[in-house]
């Protein structure tokens, strides 16, 4: 037995041990990325910059292999719109170099010295530190709305008030569309007409069915339609001095079947004397239809139903 009082073991895993690995050095850190943005800066003889401004353009030049673009001409344009503008000498830090270089799209790229002409209205420095007294944006987020900001000042410098006033939409006066009346009995002529190319097409075709094909083959009509074509060209056909002066609706209205002789004949009248009758007229005057089907008459034989 262990003594009394013996220390009681402690069960578990052995405690880790820290060890200190070292950092790898990013794909952009490399010796030769480091080299081709040291060729950059002497060619332009720009000042001694920090380590994160560094990485900002080593990244620029590294991403070029993947996603394209002239990675070199971006970071020289960076460059020449932050140190040769005017008050922006001492703005070649971080957080600005990564918003001007987010701004340097194609376009604004062809501008050349008009570009850098508009950074001397631009003061980077008191611009950015005008965001960080709002305290609204996180560090992280303020490159992002800072590259905002600066795209949106150089599109007001760049295009003038009277080019963005020219390049919006220019809303062009249409023609006055012509009176209804003139569209109108243009319309219902060109039905009279039609019209009577289907009286023709009945005459020289009496099978039902060769008719019907006929007609949706060659002119692509219902049936419903087409009888009303046929009936108003039937009635008023050659009579130019009352379809002339009605719509399609109350042209058709007039030459139902439904309509009385003495009441379309006293319509009539009153169209070729000058006045003026619409369908609700038409309508007034024939009256209300009775429902239901017509009594056969005593001396016709009943219908028989198909097997």
């Amino acid at each position: 037995m262990r003594a009394v009082g013996a220390t009681k073991r402690k069960v578990g895993r052995p405690p880790t041990v820290n060890t200190l690995v070292p950092r790898q050095p990013a794909s952009w850190e490399s010796a030769a990325i480091a080299a081709q943005l040291q060729e950059i800066l002497d060619a332009l003889e720009v000042p001694p910059i920090d380590s994160e401004t560094r990485g900002i353009f080593q990244r620029i030049l590294y991403r070029q292999k993947y996603f394209g673009g002239d990675a070199r001409g971006q970071v020289v344009i960076t460059l020449r719109c932050i140190m040769e503008s005017s008050g922006n000498e001492s703005a070649l830090i971080g957080p600005i170099v990564r918003a001007v270089s987010h701004c340097m799209t194609p376009e604004l790229i062809n501008r050349g010295l008009q570009l850098i002409e508009a950074f001397d209205r631009i003061p980077l420095v008191s611009v950015l530190e005008t965001m960080r007294g709002l305290d609204v944006f996180s560090e992280n987020s303020l490159g992002y709305y800072f590259s905002i900001a600066i795209r949106n000042k150089l599109s007001a410098i760049l295009e003038p008030a009277g080019r963005r006033q020219a390049s919006k939409r220019v809303r062009v006066r249409r023609e006055p569309k012509p009176p209804r009346v003139i569209t109108q009995v243009a319309g219902v002529a060109k039905s009279i007409a039609l019209g009577l190319e289907l009286l023709d097409l009945r005459r020289a075709v009496s099978h039902n069915l060769s008719f019907g094909r006929q007609v949706r083959h060659r002119f692509n009509i219902d049936g419903k339609h087409c009888a009303e074509l046929m009936r108003a060209a039937r009635v008023f056909g050659t009579r130019p001095e009352i379809y002339g002066r009605l719509s399609w609706n109350a042209l058709v209205l007039l030459s139902s079947p439904t309509m009385s002789v003495s009441v379309r004949q006293d319509l009539e009248a009153r169209i070729v004397a000058g006045e003026s009758v619409g369908g609700p007229e038409i309508v007034r005057a024939r009256g209300k239809l009775k429902t239901g089907r017509r009594r056969r008459p005593t001396d016709q034989p009943a219908l028989r139903m198909a097997a």
